[in-house]
Order: C-alpha cells, then sequence, then structure tokens
C-alpha cells in the first residue's frame, strides 16, 4: 500500500478523534469513521481484483500447456495442423450450434424455420456443420480407437457442404503415428473452450489463441532445427 495512503489515512484518523472529544461533534466522528472504512473496504476489493487478473492463467496459455503435453514425441510442424484444424472445427461448431439452437426453438424472426437447411447458416453467414461432422457427435467418439477417420471425414463432410472450405481444412487425424489416444484427449481439451459463440467472438478469443500458438508452434520449430543442425554438426 502507498505511503501517501497510509498518511492521508492517518490525518483523517486524528481529526475524526477529535471530533470524539466534543460530545456534540460525536455523529460527525463516526460518520468520519465509515466512510475511511468503506474506502478502505473498497481498495483492498480493487487490489484483490487486480492480482486475481494478473495471476489468473489466459485461455490460450492454458489450452497450449495442456495441447503442447498431449503432443509427446509428434514434430511440431505436423502437430500444429492437428491442433489448429482442431480449434477452427470446435470454432465453427461454437457458431453452428448456437445459430442451430435459435432455428430449433423458433422464436422471433426465427418462427417456422428449419435448423437443417443449409440456406439458415449462409444467410447468418454461419458454415453449416452437417451431423456427423458436429463437435458433440465426435467428442462422443473421442475415446474410439476410430476418432482419427472419424475426425477425417467429419472434414471432408464440412468441405462438401461449404464450397467456400474446400481444400483448406486438414485430413490428417488417421494417420498412424499419431496417437489416437492423444487425439481423443486433445478433443476432449478443445471442447472444454468456448470459440466460436457471440461472445467468444466478441472477445477475439479464437485470435487470440491461433496468434498465440502459432508463435509457440515456431519456437517449438525452431528449437527442433537447432537440435537437428547440432547432430548433423557432430
Amino acid at each position: 500500500m502507498s505511503s501517501w495512503y497510509i498518511r492521508t489515512h492517518k490525518i483523517i484518523i486524528i481529526k475524526c478523534v477529535g471530533f470524539l472529544n466534543d460530545k456534540y461533534a460525536y455523529e460527525t466522528g463516526r460518520l468520519c469513521f465509515c466512510l475511511i472504512y468503506k474506502y478502505h473496504s473498497a481498495i483492498l476489493s480493487t487490489d484483490l481484483m487486480a492480482n486475481k487478473l494478473v495471476n489468473e492463467e489466459s485461455l490460450e496459455k492454458k489450452l497450449w500447456k495442456a495441447a503442447d503435453k498431449l503432443r509427446k514425441n509428434m514434430d511440431a510442424a505436423e502437430y500444429k495442423h492437428v491442433v489448429l484444424g482442431l480449434i477452427f472445427l470446435k470454432y465453427i461448431s461454437d457458431a453452428f450450434e448456437e445459430l442451430y439452437q435459435k432455428l430449433k426453438d423458433g422464436k422471433g424472426v426465427y418462427e417456422g424455420a428449419d435448423p437443417e437447411d443449409k440456406n439458415e447458416y449462409t444467410a447468418e453467414k454461419v458454415f453449416y456443420v452437417p451431423p456427423s461432422s458436429r463437435w458433440e457427435w465426435l467428442q462422443g467418439r473421442a475415446k474410439l480407437p476410430t476418432i482419427g477417420k472419424d475426425v477425417d471425414e467429419a472434414m471432408d463432410a464440412i468441405e462438401k457442404d461449404n464450397p467456400s472450405l474446400r481444400g483448406v481444412l486438414p485430413k490428417v487425424y488417421a494417420q498412424e503415428k499419431l496417437d489416437k489416444q492423444n487425439l481423443g484427449g486433445l478433443i476432449d481439451l478443445v471442447g472444454s473452450a468456448a470459440l466460436g459463440t457471440k461472445e467468444a467472438q466478441s472477445k477475439d478469443v479464437l485470435g487470440k489463441v491461433y496468434e498465440y500458438f502459432l508463435g509457440e508452434f515456431a519456437l517449438a520449430e525452431g528449437k527442433q532445427g537447432n537440435c537437428s543442425q547440432a547432430i548433423r554438426g557432430r
């Protein structure tokens, strides 16, 4: 706590004690003490909130730490496509699911709407996600040995229903060197974050996560490159 804050309160308290010696000023003194208490409490509350924000780890850092543990010995350059592909899939799934629920409820402007009509999503600039590509369905299969094949097929299905995404989404999840148990863990991890909801979009959560992950992958790739050069130089 700053010295000016302590000195100011000492002066106020001394004056309040003076008021207490005057029986006619008792109420004024009591009021002073109340004001000091409330002000002091507000300062402490603000300090605690500030400390919490400083100490609280950001979503992107938490996701990266957990995702990096699941990488094991996989090359960072390859793992990058695995992770970022799932993050983007979760983003479009969140946006789809939010609009899907509104269409399904059929309230207000969505009255009479068909939640499976692709045109409804095109009108709202939201990617249509077919049933076998939806996050809830994939996460329910995360522990199955076929999860890699399921994700690749999900990516293919999304590209077929959304021409602007054709040839863009990664289909690298069925490869043998990608441990399927770790892939399932990664799906559960990414599934814990809201990335594409309206609220998440307003906070640019996807942008922050992408930016942080790309930076960390660049560092990881750089370290691997330096190790390879050192080995070759022996």
